[in-house]
């Protein structure tokens, strides 16, 4: 980047984004470029002026993202659901977390390595890491794809091969970077205690989207208000913090329901 040097001397005057319009037309560039791609050729000392979010590790925990493949991702058929053939179910394939994915091909390994990777460039502390599984209705797909795809996550951050989950998990208690929260999302009617146990899952996020059963018979959910009672009872005995995913203007939705 020959224009490095005269970038860094005008962001000690100017914001970044205006510093990046003036060299992105004097240089004729292709594309204003991205903070990321920048970080690396500056100097330590002003690397934090191009922090765009600060905030996003303030509390000392660092999220970590990371998408499913979308080959059978999911076999319901809500209808509301975007149809992609190129993102897992319920995603459109241009949301940030999934152009990532995408970018490696849905490689959960090269995923979480691609985040720490921005993490460190943009001067982010990410030691503490909560993890989100995303996309579909991981709990329901191929046992050993979901086998490969924790034991993937782990050996990322522990950045070690690990024999199996429960090596990995071992691993992880005295590893550099490490799993304080590992959140899944599923629909109630998909989930298994042990299963999650054994992954090492903290928080679970219930598609709840409208707890009526008329509704969910409109939009093809496939499961009834009391599947979502009793996944939420057994998830909240079992010591897991649950978020609910709600969905406004649903069929048969009004603003009083």
């Amino acid at each position: 980047m020959i224009w490095i040097n005269e970038f860094i001397a005008l962001i000690k005057h100017i914001d970044i984004e205006t510093a990046k319009k003036i060299i992105s037309k004097k240089y004729n560039l292709e594309k204003i470029p991205k903070n990321s791609e920048i970080a690396p050729y500056v100097p330590e000392e002003y690397r934090h002026l191009l922090f765009r979010k600060p905030s996003r590790t303030l509390s000392g925990v660092a999220p970590v993202a990371v998408m499913v493949k979308p080959e059978e991702s999911c076999k319901w058929k809500c209808t509301y659901c975007p149809i992609s053939d190129i993102a897992p179910k319920s995603y459109t394939g241009y949301e940030p977390t999934t152009l990532r994915a995408r970018s490696v091909n849905f490689d959960p390994y090269k995923q979480v390595k691609a985040r720490l990777y921005h993490y460190k460039i943009q001067d982010h502390v990410a030691q503490k890491l909560d993890v989100i599984v995303m996309g579909g209705t991981f709990l329901a797909m191929d046992k050993n794809y979901k086998e490969y795809f924790i034991k993937s996550i782990y050996d990322a951050i522990n950045d070690v091969n690990s024999l199996d989950i429960e090596h990995a998990k071992k691993i992880n208690e005295t590893s550099f970077r490490r799993v304080v929260g590992l959140t899944i999302e599923t629909r109630p009617d998909v989930y298994n205690i042990s299963e999650l146990l054994y992954y090492g899952a903290t928080k679970i996020e219930l598609g709840v989207q409208h707890p009526d059963d008329d509704i969910y018979r409109k939009i093809r959910r496939g499961h009834t208000v009391k599947d979502v009672i009793k996944a939420t009872n057994e998830l909240r005995n079992a010591g897991y913090k649950i978020l609910y995913h709600i969905m406004l203007g649903l069929p048969g939705s009004d603003p009083d329901k």
